[in-house]
């Protein structure tokens, strides 16, 4: 794995996102690099949430 990010997308933007994804691919695998997408992961899942303890 030589890149692993997350994205936030709105329901509005997964198609043009996809398709954005979908061109890289193809390029790049030319390449020897594959590009894998997984979701849609809940919000809850990307982000830890602190106590007001951990926080202060």
């Amino acid at each position: 794995m030589c890149w692993n990010s997350i994205y936030l997308l709105s329901k509005n933007n997964v198609e043009s996102f996809l398709k954005a994804i979908s061109d890289k691919q193809t390029f790049y695998n030319k390449m020897g690099l594959n590009i894998e997408v997984t979701g849609p992961w809940p919000a809850y899942h990307i982000d830890t949430l602190r106590s007001e303890k951990d926080a202060g």
